[in-house]
């Protein structure tokens, strides 16, 4: 597998792209490349303040991804579950269908498998091995990788 962050972080990425996911990745590039915002001041004959971009170290950018990944999952499958009671309860339908609509041919499918629950557990357990494995505990964009969505309350029910 990988022996760094920054080689973590490229596996990852190319899962991704070759996962269909490449949105993903695009996600975390956009993050990553951002950088992080900083006051300064820069002293040369006047005091100046102003903002600077600094970049993110490789255990920070490392942590940035995982976060990523970890929060597509959890938020998309809590949505989908949501979703579908809501459906169910409030609309009174019997069943929920998703369908995949391609020009003139439709298909069926299942956005997550029965079981995804435990996915995510295994997924959150792999990123802390990495995370543990890479030195990453103290990185502020870790505390977010074993947080779950919580259900909402529609309408007050």
């Amino acid at each position: 597998m990988a022996d760094s962050p920054r080689e973590y972080v490229d596996h990852l990425l190319g899962a991704l792209r070759e996962n269909d996911l490449g949105w993903i990745a695009e996600e975390i590039e956009a993050e990553i490349t951002s950088g992080r915002m900083l006051e300064k001041t820069i002293e040369g004959g006047r005091v100046k303040s102003g903002l600077a971009v600094e970049e993110f170290t490789d255990n920070e950018r490392l942590a940035i991804a995982m976060r990523i990944v970890l929060d597509r999952a959890q938020v998309g499958h809590a949505v989908w579950l949501e979703t579908t009671d809501l459906l169910l309860r409030r609309l009174g339908v019997q069943a929920v269908e998703y369908v995949d609509v391609e020009g003139e041919r439709s298909s069926h499918f299942e956005p997550f498998s029965v079981g995804f629950d435990r996915v995510l557990d295994e997924l959150a357990s792999v990123f802390g091995k990495v995370a543990s494995e890479c030195a990453l505990w103290g990185s502020e964009d870790l505390h977010r990788l074993s947080a779950r969505p919580s259900r909402l309350k529609w309408g007050g029910q």
